[in-house]
């Protein structure tokens, strides 16, 4: 959320982001971007209008960090179904590089 700050200029307040675990017996996630205002706001739009760069300044928060996991700081998720306890900061970084890297 510090990167959308950084690249969309929109306060962490007005947009939310939240992981769902699909249900059945494989480990399917999807994260969703919202606006937190009655009606929208724009916010999320400004997530995806900005996506590759958020992901480049995510990436470099997460690189600049000191941690070896993720933490609060850097990765972690307020309100992960799991905890966070599958937080691999490595695979964050790699995922990061990729989206940051999309040139569609």
């Amino acid at each position: 959320m510090r990167a959308l700050q950084l690249v969309a200029r929109v306060d962490p307040k007005q947009v939310n982001f939240t992981v769902v675990k699909e249900l059945g017996e494989n480990n399917n996630y999807t994260g969703y971007f919202y606006d937190t205002s009655d009606g929208g706001n724009g916010a999320a739009e400004a997530v995806f209008k900005h996506l590759p760069k958020l992901a480049g300044a995510a990436k470099a928060i997460a690189q600049d960090c000191n941690c070896d996991t993720g933490c609060a700081k850097c990765l972690i998720q307020h309100g992960c179904p799991d905890g966070n306890t599958a937080l691999l900061k490595q695979m964050g970084l790699l995922l990061l590089d990729a989206i940051a890297s999309d040139k569609t």
